[in-house]
């Protein structure tokens, strides 16, 4: 996910792209321009975010870190956080700040964090174990024999591979 604040323009920008539902984590990618355009000089800068799980703080962050100073960007991005724990059928809200030659700009940014594809129409959600669920239990465990679903007899049916066929 990719948070770009433009210098000239003041304002924020949220690119949701990258949001992959089959993964429990987000690289929060920080860039900046200047009216548009990639290459930004700073004065002083620094920046911030606090992202929030519904009313609870996921993670928080700001930069420079110790004994570095931005001057200017030409890069895609300045910084970048990973944050893991994201769960997919939920909203999300990351507050983010700049101070850029003593003026500061705050934005509270909300975003959807997806379901993965639904498998098959049978399934339903279950927000409790965050996934798809088939209409029937699945008869195995980790181990073998395995089991794959067949959507028209609403069942398992035991894999066999080709090699034991």
């Amino acid at each position: 996910m990719k948070i770009t604040f433009d210098i000239h323009n003041k304002n924020f920008n949220l690119d949701l792209e990258e949001i992959d539902p089959y993964y429990d984590y987000l690289d929060l990618k920080f860039s900046f321009t200047e009216d548009g355009i990639r290459e930004a000089t700073f004065t002083d800068l620094s920046f911030g975010y606090s992202l929030l799980d519904e009313s609870e703080e996921m993670s928080k962050n700001e930069y420079p870190k110790e004994n570095i100073e931005y001057l200017f960007n030409d890069q895609e991005y300045l910084e970048l956080s990973r944050v893991l724990g994201f769960r997919s059928n939920r909203n999300y809200v990351i507050s983010v700040w700049v101070i850029n030659a003593g003026s500061q700009y705050l934005e509270d940014l909300s975003f959807y964090f997806p379901k993965p594809l639904k498998p098959f129409n049978s399934w339903v959600w279950n927000d409790a174990i965050i996934q798809w669920q088939a209409p029937v239990q699945y008869p195995g465990g980790d181990e073998e024999p395995f089991y794959i679903w067949n959507e028209e007899d609403q069942s398992w049916d035991m894999f066999i591979s080709e090699e034991e066929s």
